[in-house]
């Protein structure tokens, strides 16, 4: 007997790709990326690591910090991640750009628990120019 083997190709349907435009804010959730158009830039947006907001229905001494993780592409080249919070300004830079964090989404409120896939940011990246 002869064994015949077959090879079978498997089509995947394409997955939705988030886009967006340099200096333009841009949200995203937590565990999605988006692509900076014609830049070659990926922004994954991989964890929040530390949200320490005063909730809304209280009156704190302290506004918090909030502590995010991203990841960070360019020209499919993985540039690692970048923790973005207070101490650096909520920027991460890299080759001539910058990403900064705006806002993170929902924001607390003592009597509920953010489940991190709740997680939403809001980001920029903005190429560095002459001074």
């Amino acid at each position: 007997m002869i064994g015949t083997t077959i090879a079978y190709m498997v089509f995947q349907q394409p997955t939705e790709v988030n886009t967006a435009e340099i200096d333009t804010d841009f949200s995203i959730f937590l565990g999605e990326s988006i692509y900076i158009n014609g830049y070659g830039i990926k922004i994954t947006f991989v964890d929040v690591l530390a949200d320490s907001r005063c909730p809304s229905d209280v009156i704190c001494f302290w506004e918090g910090t909030v502590s995010l993780e991203i990841n960070i592409r360019y020209n499919n080249q993985n540039l690692g991640n970048f923790i973005l919070n207070s101490s650096n300004l909520h920027k991460a830079s890299f080759i001539g750009y910058y990403v900064k964090y705006k806002e993170l989404e929902p924001y607390p409120i003592s009597t509920e628990i953010i489940s991190k896939p709740s997680y939403h940011a809001t980001f920029s990246v903005h190429e560095y120019g002459p001074d």
